[in-house]
């Protein structure tokens, strides 16, 4: 078995050659590449186009909603100085007539972030993002008096003669591209799972690098991290890499096993040169084991050079206590980032004639800026203002969505208001500004649902709806995300390695089962939207044919005898089954559409299709007309409700989405094995033919509880994996 992302690719611009960013020192001609050190990234402007950001994978701003005056959200990606005039606060949205510290307040995640004052300006050390889940950072810029200590600055001895040996300083430069995904990665590691080259048996990898500045005369360090796929576990260090740096050998990386290996390796003086270098990773020769899959994740140099500014920038830590720095536009500042958390400015320094002699104490992390090499955001924004932490709050049930598709789910709002449910449509935005300190991700919803449940008014909240797409693409590398995304956990798996779960989202005790009911919408626009809501009121207004069509996979009998003891042990009449065990397609199709309340499949399964022999495909699914109230579709099979994929809908989706398609389906995100299905299959019916049980979401709820965990661990994934695409408020059609 393998991932349904196995060897997903990027788009072709982004994978086919020649790689300017790696043959020019302007990382903009590919915005994949992330280079950091010796200042060879620059400042993104502003940006005010919804749709750029969005292909970028960073929040617009806000669509909807009151947003205030007191505070901003802003948005960095990448490590560096970011400098925002008082003209820029103001533009943003701030009600600020100077910029202090005492009345400014800096927060990352509710931490105090150091804030520089130069003249009209605020600067501060921003990090770039480290989660799996969004490509941007949120910092939180507060207009109040404030209690935050200020910035830390150190003043240094005046040196006014030049260093006594050749100023050089060291330098690091990594470079990376995020190609494609490979989720069974996560079984060997806490890594992101996305890389930049295959590196095949009998293939070659070469990179071309461009360095600015190099000390020619002095040795370096190269650095380069993989993750090998393959294994044998009857040869020693079954992976072997061959490194060369401008057509010489500088060594061979080896490593055992199916892992995460970061390898180092050192470069000989004279080899590195100014300008233009050629990076060879070669696994051509035969090595120890006779099939050696590896992948490059990334790869990095430290170096030295003399201490001049790229792009206004000069980040490094000095080889001497003496140096002198040159190349800069004009007066720079000067940092001590030793402590990224808490940089340190560096003051009592003169500039003479574009030069500036320095002594530095040891293990100084320079990081000198121009009036030019400062960062500028890539989203300044205002914070958005909610009750949503007002205790009185309460609802029965809330939907989760973004400011473009809530107006759209008014009319579901008010048939469930008028059903006795109370209803709250939730913009996301909003949740990761109250309860996630801006940062977009699911941790805030859980946030959320844990706030809801423990300060708002009772009854807690019993069902979510989550309205809105969203990929495992979460950074956007691929540059296909959706632009309405409610976002969902990624956690680790048995056979595919790694997948998506809704459901970790409603546990809100962690004890591994669900505390709401919790189904999702994967739609991006208002029209689907509008869509399922008719379609999920007329199936609630529609009578039930009274039959149960039990379909299984012929190919392994043993799928036969999982059908059979669901129809028993819950006593259903024969009269009232239709079986369709190891039968084509048409046969399945054509019940369908005769009508039946419940349709089940248990067997193989896969992102598109049911059976290895094509019980049923997506464009099937497609083709078919029915005639009557759609059924529940329960399959008890593997991946059909991926509903994250980056390029690829689920057939489940496909059904969703499908003019008189079924609105309530139960489907897995993931492999998982049918000795585990069928207690959660059984639990699941007689959760769906109990009359106490007036609502999908309160069926669904029961099942899930009833596997016990705690006590049978193995159950854990089927927990988490299989999940509600439909409304889990809405009321249950029988016979």
């Amino acid at each position: 078995m393998s991932s349904p992302l196995e060897q997903l690719p990027a788009s072709d611009a982004a994978a086919s050659p020649p790689d300017p960013a790696l043959s020019s020192p302007n990382p903009k001609t590919r915005l994949p590449v992330i280079l950091a050190g010796l200042g060879l990234t620059s400042g993104l402007l502003l940006l005010l186009i919804t749709g750029w950001q969005l292909w970028r994978g960073l929040p617009p701003p806000p669509l909807a909603g009151d947003v205030s005056q007191e505070a901003l959200v802003i948005h960095i990606t990448q490590d560096g100085f970011y400098r925002l005039t008082l003209a820029d606060l103001r533009a943003a949205g701030l009600n600020l007539n100077q910029i202090s510290h005492d009345i400014l307040e800096l927060q990352q995640q509710g931490r105090p972030v150091p804030i520089f004052i130069d003249r009209d300006s605020l600067i501060f050390y921003g990090l770039a993002p480290t989660s799996l889940y969004t490509n941007h950072r949120p910092y939180i810029l507060r207009h109040q008096p404030t209690n935050q200590p200020p910035a830390a600055s150190r003043q240094l001895p005046n040196t006014s003669q030049p260093p006594t040996a050749p100023s050089l300083i060291s330098q690091t430069t990594r470079w990376e591209e995020n190609r494609y995904y490979l989720g069974q990665a996560r079984a060997h590691g806490p890594d992101e799972n996305w890389f930049w080259e295959t590196i095949q048996v009998g293939s070659k990898v070469e990179k071309t690098i461009i360095l600015p500045q190099i000390s020619a005369s002095h040795p370096a360090t190269l650095t380069l991290a993989l993750w090998g796929s393959t294994y044998n576990d009857l040869v020693d260090l079954d992976h072997d890499l061959d490194v060369l740096l401008n057509g010489q050998p500088v060594g061979t990386l080896r490593w055992d096993g199916q892992i995460f290996y970061t390898g180092a390796l050192t470069i000989p003086p004279a080899l590195l040169q100014f300008g233009e270098n050629y990076l060879l990773l070669d696994n051509s020769q035969p090595g120890a084991a006779l099939i050696d899959i590896m992948h490059l994740n990334w790869f990095e140099l430290t170096y030295l050079a003399a201490p001049v500014a790229v792009q206004d920038q000069l980040i490094g830590t000095p080889v001497s206590e003496t140096i002198a720095l040159e190349g800069f536009s004009g007066q720079p500042l000067l940092f001590d980032i030793a402590e990224p958390l808490n940089p340190v400015q560096l003051l009592g320094w003169e500039m003479d004639s574009g030069r500036i002699p320095l002594t530095l104490p040891p293990d100084t992390h320079l990081a000198a800026i121009g009036p030019s090499g400062f960062l500028t955001p890539a989203v300044v924004r205002g914070l958005r203002l909610s009750d949503w932490a007002n205790p009185t709050n309460q609802a029965d049930l809330l939907i989760i969505t973004t400011d473009a598709l809530a107006p759209a789910l008014r009319p579901l709002q008010e048939a469930r208001e008028a059903q006795g449910i109370r209803t709250s449509i939730v913009p996301i935005a909003e949740i990761y500004d109250a309860f996630a300190h801006g940062e977009v991700g699911p941790d805030g919803l859980r946030s959320f649902f844990q706030y809801t449940h423990e300060q708002w008014s009772g009854p807690a909240p019993r069902y979510v709806l989550l309205v809105g797409d969203v990929s495992t693409d979460f950074r956007n590398y691929l540059g296909q995300s959706p632009q309405n995304i409610i976002p969902t956990y990624l956690i680790p798996v048995t056979f595919s390695g790694e997948t998506v779960s809704d459901t970790r989202l409603a546990d809100i005790d962690g004890d591994g089962v669900p505390d709401m009911a919790l189904g999702r919408w994967p739609v991006d626009t208002p029209g689907a939207v509008t869509g399922l809501i008719q379609r999920t009121l007329a199936y609630e207004q529609g009578s039930a044919n009274p039959v149960s069509i039990f379909a299984a996979d012929g190919t392994e009998p043993q799928f036969a005898l999982f059908a059979d003891n669901l129809i028993q042990q819950n006593g259903l009449l024969e009269a009232d089954v239709v079986k369709l065990y190891g039968q084509p397609a048409a046969a399945l199709t054509s019940a369908w559409s005769e009508g039946a309340w419940l349709v089940t499949y248990n067997g193989h399964g896969s992102l598109d299709m049911w059976g290895k022999e094509q019980v049923l495909t997506s464009e099937a699914v497609r083709r078919m007309r029915p005639r009557t109230t759609p059924p529940i579709v329960l399959q008890f099979t593997c991946l059909t409700g991926l509903f994250a994929h980056p390029t690829t809908p689920s057939i489940s989706e496909i059904m969703l989405t499908q003019a008189n398609g079924p609105v309530l389906i139960i489907a897995a995100t993931s492999l998982t094995l049918p000795n585990n299905q069928e207690p959660f299959a059984h639990h699941l019916l007689q959760a769906l033919h109990n009359p106490a049980n007036q609502r999908m979401g309160d069926a669904l709820l029961e099942a899930q509880n009833a596997l016990n965990t705690p006590q049978t661990p193995w159950l854990q994934e089927i927990v988490d994996t299989f999940g509600l695409l439909g409304d889990p408020s809405a009321r249950l059609v029988r016979p």
